[in-house]
């Protein structure tokens, strides 16, 4: 597929960034962040807390496993 210079950006992450949260939310909030200059990293470092478990005890299926996400910047 050739490259489609309108986009901003690709997010990659595991499973565990999905499972609560649809792609739509994650790209809308990215683009929250991004409109509000927030640095690349410390937009992953957000988004990656949301998806922790406030109580490691009490997980609920939350946030308790190894997290990575990779986000490219295709903006000039």
């Amino acid at each position: 597929m050739p490259w489609n210079p309108k986009i901003d950006f690709i997010v990659m992450g595991c499973d565990g960034i999905w499972e609560f949260h649809t792609n739509q939310q994650v790209v809308d909030n990215i683009y929250m962040q991004m409109q509000r200059k927030v640095r690349i990293n410390k937009i992953c470092d957000n988004w990656l807390d949301t998806c922790l478990s406030p109580n490691v005890t009490r997980t609920m299926g939350k946030g308790c496993d190894n997290m990575s996400m990779i986000l490219i910047d295709f903006r000039k």
